[in-house]
Protein backbone atom coordinates (compact mmCIF):
# COMPACT_ATOMS: atom_id res chain seq x y z
CA UNK A 1 0.00 0.00 0.00
CA UNK A 2 2.44 2.36 0.69
CA UNK A 3 3.91 2.04 -3.19
CA UNK A 4 0.48 2.66 -4.47
CA UNK A 5 -0.13 5.78 -2.03
CA UNK A 6 3.87 7.04 -3.11
CA UNK A 7 2.16 6.69 -7.05
CA UNK A 8 -0.59 8.63 -6.40
CA UNK A 9 1.42 11.33 -5.05
CA UNK A 10 3.77 11.24 -7.81
CA UNK A 11 1.42 11.47 -9.73
CA UNK A 12 -0.71 14.20 -8.26
CA UNK A 13 2.67 16.29 -8.61
CA UNK A 14 2.76 15.88 -12.02
CA UNK A 15 5.57 12.88 -11.95
CA UNK A 16 3.94 10.65 -13.80
CA UNK A 17 7.19 8.56 -14.80
CA UNK A 18 7.98 8.04 -11.70
CA UNK A 19 4.08 7.22 -10.84
CA UNK A 20 4.40 4.52 -13.87
CA UNK A 21 7.81 2.90 -11.92
CA UNK A 22 6.10 3.08 -8.54
CA UNK A 23 2.96 1.47 -9.65
CA UNK A 24 5.33 -1.31 -11.53
CA UNK A 25 7.28 -2.08 -8.56
CA UNK A 26 3.81 -2.97 -6.70
CA UNK A 27 2.82 -4.83 -9.49
CA UNK A 28 6.10 -7.03 -9.43
CA UNK A 29 5.40 -7.66 -5.32
CA UNK A 30 1.53 -8.54 -6.36
CA UNK A 31 0.94 -8.81 -9.66
CA UNK A 32 -2.91 -9.33 -9.74
CA UNK A 33 -3.38 -5.95 -7.44
CA UNK A 34 -6.36 -4.53 -9.76
CA UNK A 35 -5.98 -0.90 -8.30
CA UNK A 36 -2.61 -0.94 -9.06
CA UNK A 37 -3.33 -2.08 -12.52
CA UNK A 38 -5.84 -0.18 -13.68
CA UNK A 39 -3.65 3.21 -12.05
CA UNK A 40 -0.67 1.96 -14.53
CA UNK A 41 -3.14 1.83 -17.24
CA UNK A 42 -4.16 4.93 -16.89
CA UNK A 43 -0.81 6.64 -16.20
CA UNK A 44 0.62 5.12 -19.10
CA UNK A 45 -2.19 6.66 -21.34
CA UNK A 46 -1.66 9.50 -20.13
CA UNK A 47 2.28 9.48 -20.69
CA UNK A 48 1.68 8.07 -24.24
CA UNK A 49 4.15 5.58 -23.29
CA UNK A 50 2.97 3.24 -25.86
CA UNK A 51 5.59 0.15 -26.02
CA UNK A 52 4.75 -0.31 -22.34
CA UNK A 53 1.09 0.51 -22.41
CA UNK A 54 1.17 -2.85 -24.74
CA UNK A 55 3.16 -4.77 -22.82
CA UNK A 56 0.49 -4.65 -19.96
CA UNK A 57 -2.28 -4.66 -21.40
CA UNK A 58 -0.92 -7.97 -23.23
CA UNK A 59 -0.04 -9.40 -20.07
CA UNK A 60 -3.14 -8.42 -18.51
CA UNK A 61 -5.88 -9.58 -21.15
CA UNK A 62 -5.70 -13.42 -20.73
CA UNK A 63 -5.89 -13.06 -17.30
CA UNK A 64 -9.25 -10.78 -16.93
CA UNK A 65 -13.19 -11.85 -16.83
CA UNK A 66 -14.06 -12.27 -20.77
CA UNK A 67 -16.27 -8.77 -20.12
CA UNK A 68 -13.03 -6.96 -19.08
CA UNK A 69 -10.52 -9.12 -21.60
CA UNK A 70 -12.85 -8.13 -24.55
CA UNK A 71 -12.19 -4.13 -24.14
CA UNK A 72 -8.25 -4.87 -23.21
CA UNK A 73 -7.78 -6.95 -26.24
CA UNK A 74 -9.59 -4.09 -28.56
CA UNK A 75 -7.37 -1.67 -26.94
CA UNK A 76 -4.37 -3.46 -27.61
CA UNK A 77 -5.37 -3.90 -31.04
CA UNK A 78 -5.83 -0.35 -31.18
CA UNK A 79 -2.68 0.28 -29.69
CA UNK A 80 -0.78 -1.71 -32.52
CA UNK A 81 -2.09 -0.48 -35.20
CA UNK A 82 -1.95 3.24 -34.70
CA UNK A 83 1.14 3.41 -32.36
CA UNK A 84 3.32 0.90 -32.81
CA UNK A 85 2.45 -0.02 -36.67
CA UNK A 86 2.07 -3.72 -35.85
CA UNK A 87 -0.69 -4.41 -38.36
CA UNK A 88 -0.12 -8.90 -37.71
CA UNK A 89 0.02 -8.33 -33.67
CA UNK A 90 -3.18 -5.71 -34.26
CA UNK A 91 -5.22 -8.10 -36.04
CA UNK A 92 -4.67 -10.94 -33.62
CA UNK A 93 -5.62 -8.86 -30.99
CA UNK A 94 -8.73 -7.58 -32.54
CA UNK A 95 -9.27 -11.15 -33.53
CA UNK A 96 -9.73 -12.01 -29.81
CA UNK A 97 -11.39 -9.11 -28.89
CA UNK A 98 -14.37 -10.25 -31.44
CA UNK A 99 -14.15 -13.74 -30.10
CA UNK A 100 -15.02 -12.44 -26.48
CA UNK A 101 -17.48 -10.09 -27.61
CA UNK A 102 -19.08 -10.80 -31.25
CA UNK A 103 -21.67 -7.95 -30.65
CA UNK A 104 -18.78 -5.27 -30.82
CA UNK A 105 -19.33 -3.47 -34.06
CA UNK A 106 -16.86 -0.88 -34.14
CA UNK A 107 -13.96 -3.55 -33.13
CA UNK A 108 -15.11 -6.03 -35.72
CA UNK A 109 -14.97 -3.70 -38.43
CA UNK A 110 -11.30 -2.42 -37.21
CA UNK A 111 -10.73 -5.85 -37.70
CA UNK A 112 -12.22 -6.08 -41.17
CA UNK A 113 -10.01 -3.18 -42.01
CA UNK A 114 -6.86 -4.71 -41.17
CA UNK A 115 -7.73 -7.92 -42.82
CA UNK A 116 -8.82 -6.52 -46.33
CA UNK A 117 -5.90 -4.32 -45.89
CA UNK A 118 -3.53 -7.46 -46.72
CA UNK A 119 -6.14 -8.36 -49.94
CA UNK A 120 -8.25 -11.05 -47.79
CA UNK A 121 -11.61 -9.89 -49.38
CA UNK A 122 -12.90 -13.49 -49.26
CA UNK A 123 -11.64 -13.42 -45.30
CA UNK A 124 -12.97 -9.79 -44.54
CA UNK A 125 -16.39 -10.69 -46.05
CA UNK A 126 -16.51 -13.83 -43.44
CA UNK A 127 -15.71 -11.77 -40.74
CA UNK A 128 -18.88 -9.40 -41.66
CA UNK A 129 -21.17 -12.53 -42.03
CA UNK A 130 -22.82 -12.32 -38.45
CA UNK A 131 -25.65 -14.79 -37.46
CA UNK A 132 -28.81 -13.02 -37.14
CA UNK A 133 -30.32 -11.97 -33.64
CA UNK A 134 -26.70 -11.38 -32.14
CA UNK A 135 -26.94 -7.42 -33.06
CA UNK A 136 -30.36 -5.34 -33.89
CA UNK A 137 -31.22 -6.06 -37.28
CA UNK A 138 -30.18 -2.58 -38.69
CA UNK A 139 -26.82 -3.69 -37.37
CA UNK A 140 -27.20 -6.75 -39.22
CA UNK A 141 -27.91 -5.70 -42.03
CA UNK A 142 -25.46 -3.07 -42.18
CA UNK A 143 -22.80 -5.50 -41.69
CA UNK A 144 -23.87 -8.11 -44.46
CA UNK A 145 -24.09 -5.59 -47.06
CA UNK A 146 -20.54 -4.39 -46.03
CA UNK A 147 -19.68 -8.61 -46.15
CA UNK A 148 -21.57 -8.20 -50.00
CA UNK A 149 -18.93 -5.43 -51.06
CA UNK A 150 -16.17 -7.70 -49.92
CA UNK A 151 -17.42 -10.87 -51.54
CA UNK A 152 -17.49 -8.96 -54.42
CA UNK A 153 -13.97 -8.13 -54.18
CA UNK A 154 -13.49 -11.67 -53.53
CA UNK A 155 -15.38 -12.89 -57.17
CA UNK A 156 -17.57 -14.57 -54.57
CA UNK A 157 -20.80 -13.52 -56.09
CA UNK A 158 -22.29 -16.49 -54.58
CA UNK A 159 -21.79 -15.52 -51.00
CA UNK A 160 -22.26 -12.07 -52.50
CA UNK A 161 -25.80 -12.80 -53.27
CA UNK A 162 -26.40 -14.69 -49.66
CA UNK A 163 -25.11 -11.60 -47.44
CA UNK A 164 -27.40 -9.25 -49.76
CA UNK A 165 -30.47 -11.69 -49.30
CA UNK A 166 -29.95 -11.85 -45.71
CA UNK A 167 -29.32 -8.23 -45.23
CA UNK A 168 -32.61 -7.63 -47.46
CA UNK A 169 -34.48 -9.88 -45.06
CA UNK A 170 -33.67 -7.67 -41.97
CA UNK A 171 -33.96 -4.44 -43.65
CA UNK A 172 -35.39 -4.22 -47.10
CA UNK A 173 -33.09 -1.96 -48.99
Amino acid sequence: DALLARARLLEQSGDRAGAATSLEELLTLAPRHAGATQALLRVLRELEDWERLGSWLAAEAPHAPPDEAAALYAELGTLYARHLERPEAAEAALRQAVRLAPERTLVRRQLVALVAARGEAAEAAQLLDVDEGLLPADETAGLLREGVGHARAAGDMSRALELARRAHGLVPA
